[in-house]
């Protein structure tokens, strides 16, 4: 069965196919994320995301063209993704390189601890949201990626994107407010 074969089924509903087309570029997706993240782990995190976008793109996926080359292409736009926020992140600096009296920017043990226990409420808070909104609130909200890139990333509008947001953002204050307001 061909590549074309297989998403024309898959879009008619036989979820099976799909499992064929993951079977066969699992190894090159994970393949193209190791190369950019230089991480095993990350990049089966992040190759299991690129699996649930390709899905979700999947009505988008030119025919003609080859899936492999295709989901490889999600794969590295999400991977390049990853490198750009990983780059805003905190490094490491040499403390001797820092001037005297200056303090460390990269948070100690109970900071990373802090910052652990802040993620996981505001996954809490986000988690009752609609999908969209959700990914829109982390991404955008916590993450600080720009809705230009954010809209590349997930094939969406930039106008929807902000829209869901502040949908988000609505919901999440309605929800802090309580029942009473």
């Amino acid at each position: 069965m061909s590549d074309s074969e297989a998403v024309r089924g898959v879009l008619a509903g036989n979820l099976d196919l799909f499992a064929v087309l993951y079977e066969r570029y699992k190894d090159m997706v994970m393949a193209c994320l190791c190369r950019i993240l230089r991480n095993w782990t990350e990049a089966e995190e992040l190759a299991e995301q690129t699996w649930i976008c390709a899905y979700e793109k999947l009505s988008q996926y030119d025919q003609r063209r080859n899936f492999g080359f295709w989901v490889r292409g999600v794969a590295r736009k999400l991977g390049y993704a990853a490198l750009r926020y990983r780059k805003r992140q905190c490094r490491p600096i040499a403390l001797e390189v820092l001037p005297k009296g200056a303090e460390p920017s990269c948070p100690g043990p109970e900071e990373a601890h802090e910052r652990a226990q802040d993620e996981q409420v505001v996954l809490n808070m986000v988690a009752p949201l609609p999908k969209v909104q959700r990914v829109v609130m982390l991404f955008r909200g916590c993450e600080d990626m720009p809705f230009k890139e954010l809209a590349e990333l997930l094939g969406r509008d930039i106008t929807t994107l902000k829209s869901d947001y502040q949908r988000g953002l609505r919901e999440l204050r309605r929800r802090m407010e309580g029942p009473d307001s």
